[in-house]
């Protein structure tokens, strides 16, 4: 078939760019949905790594300045600065010492609330479920 301007079409091939325009966008907003989607998620589980890796070291300046000075009120207080200086919330750590014959015990935990850095507005400010982290640290009592 012959159109006007002397070109030759075939009614099943015609397919020009401005008939694909809406497939396109779409397919872009399809795609960046996703991606935003794992970014969101990427974000808060690496927020969530770093709390519980601070919650590992709080535990073990805890046990261990109890280990070194023999005095369980001041690995308190120098856990719960450790606990500050690795960006926990101070009202959401409990630090609890345990001492069994010639060994002490620094058990810590720590609630977490999800999107609680990053995206606190996301859910209209409904709090989703806490996660409880734990960790805990031994190290040799030494008797003075």
């Amino acid at each position: 078939m012959l159109t006007g301007s002397g070109r030759r079409t075939n009614l099943f091939t015609t397919n020009t760019v401005g008939d694909q325009k809406g497939s396109v966008l779409l397919e872009f907003i399809f795609s960046i949905s996703f991606l935003l989607v794992i970014f969101i998620f990427t974000v808060t589980f690496s927020f969530f790594f770093a709390d519980y890796y601070g919650v590992q070291k709080v535990a073990r300046e805890g046990a261990r300045e109890a280990s070194i000075t023999g005095n369980v009120d001041w690995a308190r207080v120098k856990a719960e600065q450790s606990a500050w200086l690795w960006g926990l919330d101070p009202d959401r750590v409990s630090v609890d010492f345990f001492r069994d014959g010639t060994v002490v015990t620094c058990h810590v935990i720590y609630t977490v609330s999800l999107f609680h850095k990053t995206f606190p507005k996301l859910l209209g400010g409904r709090p989703l479920t806490d996660v409880t982290i734990n960790a805990g640290a031994t190290f040799v009592w030494l008797e003075r």
